[in-house]
């Protein structure tokens, strides 16, 4: 039964495997056939400075800047807006020749002040006015939800992180204790104290502790994932 049991977790791990490269390949506009996956999965040894790297970009993201943007563009327009309601005032000059022959001509020169005020523009400048207002405040409570998820996502993620490595030294602890059990095993067989089914199962004990390590590892590396994603 743990011979079934054990082979059942690998044609799982197969399947996940496989899916996995598909979502890769559609990712990078590939076929899946032609990705290469080689070495063997390791632990990654930067969490801790992408939790510090999160931590210091958490307002900084991709969506951050772009919302900034926005805010500017909406502010600008609060200001224009403002200011068409105010009168205008301009000046100008010139300086001239004239006469009826080039060789008598008589300077002159003029001034010219005005002041142009739209006292109402049927409402229009107004409303274009408390739009961008209303915009504004939109774009403000919308960086600030993001902000709070982005905080959300961060002590979740901090909080699986405690969990796995936690997890993982167990599954390390297994893994050695079944190595250790296997050997004695080895030795029993050996002296003829047990079967070879024995011997076997200890073997089996093995194969599974490794492989629930594995996936615990693989846990932790999409953390590590989904911590650059939120790092963006």
């Amino acid at each position: 039964l743990r011979v079934l049991a054990a082979l059942d977790q690998h044609d799982e791990a197969e399947r996940a495997r496989r899916v996995a490269l598909l979502d890769l390949a559609a990712a990078v506009a590939m076929e899946a056939d032609a990705i290469a996956v080689s070495g063997e999965l390791a632990r990654p040894e930067t969490i801790t400075e992408l939790f510090a790297t999160v931590r210091e970009r958490i307002e900084l993201g991709s969506e951050m800047r772009q919302l900034r943007a926005q805010l500017r563009a909406q502010r600008a327009a609060v200001t224009t807006n403002r200011a068409l309601q105010l009168p205008e005032l301009y000046a100008d000059g010139s300086w001239y020749l004239e006469g009826p022959e080039s060789d008598d001509l008589e300077s002159g020169w003029s001034v010219g002040l005005g002041l142009q005020w739209n006292l109402y523009a049927g409402g229009a400048t107004m409303a274009r006015r408390d739009a961008a207002r209303h915009r504004v405040r939109a774009l403000r409570q919308r960086a600030k939800a993001l902000i709070r998820d982005r905080m959300r996502l961060l002590g979740r993620a901090e909080a699986r992180a405690t969990v796995l490595a936690s997890r993982i030294d167990r599954a390390v602890e297994a893994v050695e204790l079944a190595e250790a059990n296997y050997e004695e095993a080895r030795s029993s067989y050996r002296a003829g104290t047990i079967t070879i089914t024995r011997l076997g199962e200890t073997s089996l004990a093995i194969a599974e502790a490794r492989y629930a390590l594995l996936q615990l590892i693989h846990a932790e590396a999409v953390l590590a994932h989904d911590l650059r994603r939120l790092a963006q």
